[in-house]
């Protein structure tokens, strides 16, 4: 089961944070605007978000549980989304074949939910 966890006391990994901080401006922005995210990621997709997983280094990573109780994995890209939309495209293109199935999408902001 995934531990719930406060939007305002979410924490990122060391190296997401040099990432971040190396974006200037808009790595300020999206820093300041995360809790929010969570927030209403948690609301409108109807999910809890947990523990951040260990390894991320280039994107906050987490595990969360739906409101079904079905563990999943939450990715929120960090600034300059073009990744997140290449790793978007590539994973629909799979569907779930040999890769997460990509349960939810939300193009603006960069999150991946599989």
């Amino acid at each position: 089961m995934v531990s719930e966890m406060s939007a305002q006391h979410i924490n990122l990994r060391d190296k997401v944070l040099r990432n971040v901080a190396a974006q200037g401006e808009g790595g300020a922005a999206w820093l300041a605007q995360f809790p929010t995210l969570i927030q209403k990621l948690e609301a409108d997709w109807g999910i809890k978000v947990g523990q951040i997983f260990p390894n991320a280094t280039e994107a906050y990573i987490a595990a969360a549980v739906t409101a079904d109780g079905v563990e999943v994995a939450l990715k929120i890209s960090t600034v300059g989304i073009e990744k997140a939309e290449r790793e978007f495209r590539a994973l629909r293109a799979a569907n779930g074949l040999g890769y997460v199935w990509l349960l939810r999408h939300d193009q603006a902001s960069g999150v991946l939910l599989g």
